[in-house]
């Protein structure tokens, strides 16, 4: 029964996602391959032994760096979301009722097996490049860092296998709460934190991907302008992208705040702890930008770096107030980027720093005459 439990749920699930969700692997997988194998060696005129043998160092040489590793276990928690989603439709279907109790017939330590099974199919590709890395690692370099790959995949598997058995074993029909429900649903949560909790649990998938492509283009900014190592310009520039790209989570949150936490002004606070509130979401909102600022940037520029991003941060909520709609919010944040990347490359972009006091100043005296978003 178990390893005809197991032939079902690869046949349902595991073909299944990779039948319908092929342009999602090749995005997310692709990349990763055409970039690293097909990348042609010094002109081209290696022979075919010392290209297979370049492609594997250049595989190691990637792949051995910390900061690779973490947009690695980044990729793949986007990758567990989206197959999770998929799963969990698959199961709602009339026509797989049958798998509920086929399924919760066995131990649960038996369930976490076949759905580890499962899993596993659908993480091959991510299982192959981890192999080829092994093998460029024990060729021509160390395995020191490269064990925490199979490490992160196998946890991951092993995470969702028990995320999966603990939903289905409370019946077909019991509501599902999502992980991260699951996780915070005993803790006290203030006031500032709920838009953004709110948008993890409904957006999740979004927040991930704005948050990988902000990392994304930091580490490829570096990469990208290494030739100009030292030059704050390119800190700055950086940064600046950084923030706007956030100008969407800003907004979204903004707009949840106003619909349905609109009661709060009424509240007897003062101004200080307003700013307190809409800061400590900011700090929260961008901690993983700050952690990057903190981990590929001088430790000499951290705290100007990230003032400048809590900064536009700041201008973003100051400019919600007086923006009845999105279309306007996005003009004048366009205009602001430019004008922005002007001062940058004329030397001035440490001035950039004064949207800070500049955004405090302005909220107090916009925040009583919020104009809600539509």
């Amino acid at each position: 029964m178990k390893a005809g439990t197991l032939r079902v749920l690869i046949r349902l699930i595991s073909f299944r996602f990779y039948k319908e969700q092929m342009g999602f692997l090749l995005m997310v997988f692709g990349v990763i391959f055409s970039h690293i194998f097909w990348i042609k060696p010094l002109g081209g005129h290696l022979n075919h032994e010392d290209s297979v043998k370049f492609h594997l160092i250049l595989l190691y040489s990637f792949a051995s760096e910390l900061i690779m590793l973490i947009l690695f276990l980044i990729l793949l928690i986007v990758y567990a979301w989206r197959v999770v989603g998929f799963m969990e439709r698959l199961l709602k279907l009339e026509s797989n009722q049958f798998l509920f109790y086929s399924i919760n017939a066995l131990p649960s330590s038996e369930q976490i097996r076949i759905w580890f099974g499962v899993f596993t199919i659908i993480f091959a590709p991510a299982i192959l490049l981890v192999c080829g890395i092994f093998y460029a690692g024990f060729k021509y370099g160390e395995l020191s860092l490269l064990i925490y790959y199979p490490v992160i995949i196998f946890l991951i598997c092993y995470g969702i296998s028990a995320f999966v058995v603990r939903n289905l074993n409370r019946g077909s029909n019991a509501p599902r709460n999502s992980l991260l429900s699951i996780t915070f649903q005993h803790i006290k949560k203030p006031l500032w934190s709920i838009p953004l909790f709110n948008f993890l649990f409904h957006q999740k998938i979004v927040f991930l991907l704005f948050k990988l492509l902000s990392i994304v283009i930091a580490i490829g900014g570096v990469f990208l302008f290494q030739d100009l190592n030292g030059d704050v310009r390119v800190f700055q520039l950086i940064t600046l992208t950084m923030a706007m790209i956030n100008s969407y989570l800003v907004y979204t949150m903004k707009k949840y705040e106003d619909e349905f936490l609109i009661f709060s002004r009424n509240f007897p606070e003062t101004i200080f702890q307003i700013w307190g509130r809409v800061g400590a979401k900011l700090v929260v909102l961008f901690l993983p930008e700050l952690f990057v600022i903190l981990v590929i940037f001088p430790i000499t520029d951290f705290i100007p770096l990230s003032a400048f991003l809590l900064g536009i941060g700041g201008l973003f909520e100051v400019l919600l107030l007086r923006m009845g709609e999105i279309q306007k919010f996005y003009q004048v944040i366009f205009g602001m980027f430019f004008g922005a990347i002007l001062l940058i490359l004329g030397g001035y972009g440490w001035y950039l720093i004064l949207a800070l006091p500049i955004s405090i100043i302005l909220f107090r005296r916009f925040y009583y005459k919020n104009i809600p978003l539509e």
